[in-house]
């Protein structure tokens, strides 16, 4: 557990500004000695999956053998999940020690208002990741790409754009050209690129900053990806001269983020990368993103998703009419007030039967009492529970063993789910 001071000061920076000061932060990193610039990165921006391909790039470089930094947002439990090196999450005593480099180094500021809370989460993973020595840091931005501030590094190995859709139009534009915009922000001189295929208007702005930029660009070609099995199991599947490729994560769009791993590794071998066919195969079959599909219970089948925007709600929905056609869908669901929910209600909830609304543990949250009305459109029943507990208890008694029970809206509230669940068993 972290001492009194550390949450207090954790709690204090969470409710302090978002907005990043790239200038300030590079201040604050020379003074911890600029542990940024002694890294290897591949660096991640998109609206959607950045989590699931970092994990799989992750995973294919351990199995090949290398010290693999990973750096990630949002936690669903605690903020160490943010910061690990291979599949060991950093340790609260190291957290703790590096957090208080980092308050030491921000004293020195005359300004003394704060950075903000991601901006201290990423001062200790560099620190974290360059005292370890990492081989690789596989870093994910946190919000858009241009101003995040993981963009502070400036030379990467290479830049990944995974699916960019609408989201945080209130901080990344309304439009999809002015939200690539700030994604592509990521791309640097003459660093490789890799994207997912993107929207015409996105694939326009990414080109042309790749052409500015004197930056190569490589795309995924799902064309070249072919299913072989798909079940609750895991995914088989075929890729260019790969074949038999498997992955235990669910969804289809896992297999489409697979290949844009894959294309990075390929640009890594380019490099001067040493990593085996056999690392590839091995690394998918083992990587794991929590959250994302997640089965946490069987009979009934109870899954959590980070299904928050519009993009992530046409992946669930395309996985409930593949995985669960004809089943008795109950879900839990609870937003924040700044996303476009009513369009993730639109495209989901007609596929239940019983909608359990809950509130998230955040002040942006929108009350569940309040979407009631609203979710009546679409599902014949509608529930609004007073606490998490009460409508996974609700959720339970309302199933037999052969219903499915989803959890999803917010990443603020489905990682509380499986201890939560272990109390109403």
């Amino acid at each position: 557990m972290f001492t009194k001071e550390t949450n207090a000061y954790l709690e204090l920076l969470s409710t302090s500004s978002t907005h990043s000061n790239l200038h300030r932060f590079k201040e604050l990193l020379e003074i911890l000695g600029n542990p940024q610039e002694k890294l290897k990165c591949v660096h991640l921006a998109g609206t959607n999956g950045k989590g699931s391909v970092a994990s799989l790039i992750s995973a294919i470089l351990q199995e090949a053998g290398y010290k693999i930094g990973l750096y990630t947002s949002p936690d669903l439990v605690s903020v160490t999940e943010r910061i690990r090196i291979g599949d060991i999450l950093i340790s609260e005593k190291d957290f703790e020690r590096l957090l208080f480099q980092v308050r030491e180094a921000a004293s020195k500021f005359q300004n003394k208002s704060l950075f903000t809370y991601f901006e201290v989460l990423t001062a200790i993973a560099f620190l974290y990741y360059k005292e370890n020595n990492c081989d690789v840091v596989v870093l994910e931005t946190g919000l858009g790409g241009r101003h995040d501030a993981t963009n502070i590094i400036t030379a990467p190995l290479c830049a990944v754009l995974t699916t960019i859709s609408y989201d945080h139009v209130q901080r990344l534009g309304s439009t999809l050209k002015e939200i690539a915009y700030e994604k592509a922000g990521i791309i640097k001189p003459s660093i490789p690129t890799i994207s997912y295929p993107q929207e015409p208007e996105v694939l326009d702005v990414i080109t042309s900053t790749c052409q500015m930029q004197n930056a190569p660009l490589y795309f995924c070609d799902l064309k070249e990806l072919t299913f072989i099995n798909n079940t609750l199991e895991g995914q088989v599947f075929n890729y260019k001269n790969y074949q038999k490729l498997s992955i235990q994560l669910l969804g289809k769009h896992q297999c489409y983020n697979a290949a844009l791993a894959i294309e990075v590794i390929e640009v890594l071998l380019y490099l001067g990368f040493t990593i085996r066919s056999e690392a590839i195969y091995k690394g998918l079959a083992k990587a794991n993103w929590p959250g994302r599909l997640d089965i946490i219970h069987h009979k009934p089948l109870f899954l959590i998703d980070g299904a928050h925007n519009v993009q992530g709600a046409l992946a669930l929905r395309d996985a409930i009419t593949y995985y669960f056609k004809g089943k008795k869908i109950i879900y839990l669901f609870g937003s924040l007030k700044d996303k476009d929910y009513h369009q993730v209600l639109e495209l989901t909830m007609p596929l239940g039967q019983i909608a359990i609304l809950v509130t998230p543990p955040s002040t942006r949250a929108i009350r569940a009492d309040l979407l009631q009305k609203q979710i009546q459109n679409y599902c014949p029943q509608v529930f609004a529970a007073a606490t998490l507990k009460e409508g996974t208890e609700l959720a339970l008694s309302l199933a037999d063993e052969e219903s499915v029970i989803i959890a999803f809206g917010s990443l603020y509230f489905i990682g509380e789910l499986p201890k939560i669940l272990e109390t109403c068993l």
